[in-house]
């Protein structure tokens, strides 16, 4: 039968590790410490790649004697050495796929799975603390196995896959899919969790809203983040912004606001929370290192929250910068004190500006920061990075011993492209350095020169 063959391939062939998030848990798992700070730390880094997740807690049944399956619950009372025994060493452990080598469709559906997951695990927190009986971990598990059945049939027909999501309007993804696969996204994770035995408020989780009414807090949690994980791939599902602007003041009920800016400033929090230990403390290769930013840019004014938030020594930089920008669209002036001033008083060593090719897409170096004309080593490493993130509204952060780079795309009324800025180890290292902020606080100023 097509659905019980699809389910076989799916769970065997999986979909990849990020190898950089595999290299921080595989330190850890080496590492002779044996204090509960390692055992935590550990823990989050499981959190933070769906696919290492899934197989860990699919490897948590046999392990344990447990009943029913609570996957954050029933991680945490692991001991270190019970996670060192069922926790996968190497990528070819998890999936035949190499992370690497998937397109633009296929990273970007992970990229959106991560972004979903925690604005679900962030509303859920919200909601919680509003009096509505649901909790963060719960939003977190239940909206991991939405976003795993996604990626399995993403990455395990790569083909046929994003021709799908190219040809089917939001609605008709679900028919497409099972007229092709046998099954459904939600339906494949509804599999999956009762072969897990996941709990049964979790697995409710897994149903649409559209079928079971809105009776289900936690299920329309999931949704609404699913939503907001798909506007941060907009090529991909290109009717994401009219759902969620459909959806968005049922959202203000269960959180106490619809105002988008609110919404990402706090899923953005929750994410850097997240993921803060795998850049403040890097294993001996890179790490990745992943922050949502969904919407559009707002025109910017130099009174904006980043630069309220950054160091006023730098603010100062930007504040005519801003204002030049502002006064005169599309400023070449402000356009070279940014990537002459305010960049490298930000503590950014080099970079580079790409634009995108209105026909074909291809990325092309437009402007270089901090590089000397003969150096096309490094324009092409940057170029490398510059490709992981195009076409993707969440910005990538790789550190490592050699220091760290920091790329992200952007979109005015007339440009498209990506940013990509380095910085050097002792950036890095600075506890009281938010590098994220600095690069928004860039980000931000070049879409405004653009406008």
């Amino acid at each position: 039968r097509r659905e019980e063959s699809t389910i076989l391939h799916t769970q065997r062939n999986w979909f990849p590790v990020d190898p950089e998030i595999l290299d921080r848990v595989t330190a850890d798992l080496t590492d002779s410490d044996d204090s509960p700070e390692l055992r935590d730390r550990l823990l989050l880094s499981l959190r933070a790649d769906l696919a290492l997740c899934g197989k860990v807690i699919e490897r948590l049944r046999p392990a344990s004697e447990l009943g029913e399956l609570n996957p954050v619950s029933d991680l945490s009372r692991l001991s270190l050495e019970e996670l060192r025994k069922i926790v996968p060493r190497t990528g070819k452990q998890i999936s035949k796929y190499r992370f690497q080598s998937g397109g633009p469709a296929l990273r970007g559906t992970i990229q959106c799975g991560i972004t979903s997951v925690a604005a679900t695990e962030s509303f859920a927190a919200e909601a919680c603390s509003r009096g509505v009986s649901i909790t963060a971990e719960d939003g977190f598990s239940s909206s991991m196995l939405r976003q795993i059945g996604l990626n399995l049939l993403a990455w395990n027909y790569p083909s046929l896959f994003p021709k799908l999501l190219r040809a089917s309007k939001d609605g008709e993804l679900d028919q497409s899919c099972r007229k092709l696969f046998g099954v459904t996204p939600l339906s494949l994770a509804r599999e999956i969790a009762k072969r897990w035995n996941l709990a049964p408020h979790l697995r409710s989780a897994l149903e649409s809203t559209a079928e079971h009414g809105r009776e289900n807090p936690l299920r329309e949690i999931c949704e609404l983040g699913d939503l907001f994980g798909k506007r941060s791939q907009r090529k991909l599902f290109p009717d994401s912004e009219r759902l969620w602007e459909e959806r968005k003041e049922r959202l203000s009920h269960l959180i106490g606001t619809e105002q988008s800016r609110v919404i990402e400033e706090r899923v953005e929090g929750h994410l850097e929370a997240r993921l803060a230990h795998l850049f403040k403390e890097p294993a001996q290769r890179n790490i990745a290192f992943e922050l949502s930013r969904i919407s559009q840019p707002p025109v910017m004014v130099f009174q904006s929250r980043t630069l309220d938030a950054i160091p006023q020594s730098i603010a100062q930089v930007y504040e005519p910068i801003f204002t030049e920008a502002k006064r005169e669209r599309r400023s070449i002036t402000a356009l070279h004190e940014l990537t002459n001033k305010a960049i490298p008083a930000s503590g950014f060593s080099r970079g580079v500006i790409c634009l995108s090719d209105p026909d074909s897409d291809a990325l092309r170096v437009t402007i270089r920061i901090g590089l000397k004309e003969g150096d096309r080593s490094s324009v092409r490493s940057l170029m490398d990075t510059a490709v992981e993130s195009q076409n993707s509204a969440i910005p990538l952060l790789k550190g490592g011993a050699n220091g760290a780079s920091i790329s992200g795309s952007f979109t005015t009324s007339s440009h498209r492209g990506v940013l990509v800025l380095e910085m050097d180890p002792k950036q890095v290292e600075d506890p009281d350095r938010d590098s994220v902020l600095l690069f928004r606080a860039a980000r931000e100023c070049l879409e405004l020169c653009l406008a």
